[in-house]
């Protein structure tokens, strides 16, 4: 089926911009798991082209307008990010760029795996996972794998995820896993919650600090005012907007959340993009 879109888009920007871990691409089509469903997919001009083993053609074009946000206009988010340079440089090179809405469970434990990491290295971790602990899913003869559930990965224990390489965060995965399995946890409240209250309910998970915790917002719960604070980001801010001082990451995403507005996810994530692909 084909999915015109309303605004600026840019699948390829999207799928690799290192707010999600599991699209693969073969022969002009990327191929992917979206709420544990099989879908291929590709852009032709401004549409998108899907296929999906689930044949219901409004089912497929809700998943995709949620998992896109495809309702966001995100020409108005442009024009309310500030107009300097520096911001409006990467936008103009990667224009049509979304932030996605994840499953909130597979973007945690996504980036919980992204902790002294990189993005191939995630990617492989979260694969090994489906494929050892997920369900086989299908798209015709592609298969793929669901993302495990917190009582996989509680059934599996640490010292298999550790068998897995996750190394160090195979504890944080399944202590936190334990605590969202429990009900102390209730990762689906945080989309009702305020920023500062959601944010204060990740950062009790184990494993899941400041820059994680801003990630899984803005990724996954779409709270677009989200600022994660690596150490590429903070270099990039302070070095263009804060005179070069070196400051603790909580004052810059501070200070960053207040410069670039109720949009300042979007900035920071064209802002990594860019400075991502100059390396």
């Amino acid at each position: 089926m084909i999915i015109s879109i309303k605004s600026s888009f840019d699948l390829e920007s999207t799928l690799f911009s290192g707010q999600v871990f599991r699209w693969q691409k073969f022969d002009g089509w990327y191929f992917g798991v979206i709420f544990d469903h099989v879908v291929k997919i590709k852009q032709i001009d401004n549409s998108i082209e899907v296929y999906c083993e689930n044949t219901d053609k409004f089912f497929v074009s809700r998943m995709l307008s949620k998992y896109f946000n495809l309702d966001l206009d995100i020409d108005e988010v442009y024009n309310q990010l500030p107009k300097d340079e520096f911001v409006q440089n990467p936008i103009k090179k990667y224009k049509g760029m979304r932030i996605l809405k994840q499953d909130p469970w597979e973007c945690l434990i996504s980036f919980i795996c992204s902790s002294v990491s990189n993005i191939k290295r995630i990617s492989k971790n979260i694969e090994d996972l489906c494929i050892n602990l997920g369900n086989n899913i299908h798209l015709g003869s592609y298969s793929r794998q669901s993302f495990p559930t917190p009582q996989d990965i509680i059934y599996a224990g640490p010292d298999f995820l550790r068998e897995l390489k996750l190394g160090f965060r195979s504890e944080y995965i399944y202590q936190s896993a334990k605590m969202i399995e429990s009900g102390e946890v209730n990762l689906e409240e945080l989309y009702s919650l305020s920023y500062d209250e959601s944010l204060q309910t990740l950062v009790s998970l184990p494993g899941v600090g400041d820059k994680v915790a801003n990630c899984v917002l803005l990724f996954a719960f779409n709270k677009l005012d989200a600022f994660p604070v690596d150490v590429w980001i903070n270099r990039a801010i302070t070095r263009n907007y804060l005179k070069g001082e070196k400051l603790p990451p909580l004052h810059v995403r501070n200070w960053s959340r207040n410069y670039f507005g109720n949009y300042a996810g979007y900035a920071n994530h064209y802002i990594f993009h860019g400075i991502r692909l100059q390396d």
